[in-house]
């Protein structure tokens, strides 16, 4: 399943578009569409802490 998200690459890069593969659903497993979606800043925080 093509899941697009957001990720920093390294703590000085900016949050930038993502594409991963999940694994197929299993039966216990529910499928959500997210629409919309914030950063805290505890984020960001944790981000530039790596």
């Amino acid at each position: 399943m093509k899941t697009i998200g957001c990720a920093a690459r390294s703590k000085t890069t900016p949050l930038s578009p993502y594409d991963f593969e999940r694994r197929e659903l299993r039966p216990n497993d529910v499928a959500m569409e997210v629409l919309y979606c914030g950063v805290c800043h505890s984020d960001l925080h944790q981000v530039h802490r790596r």
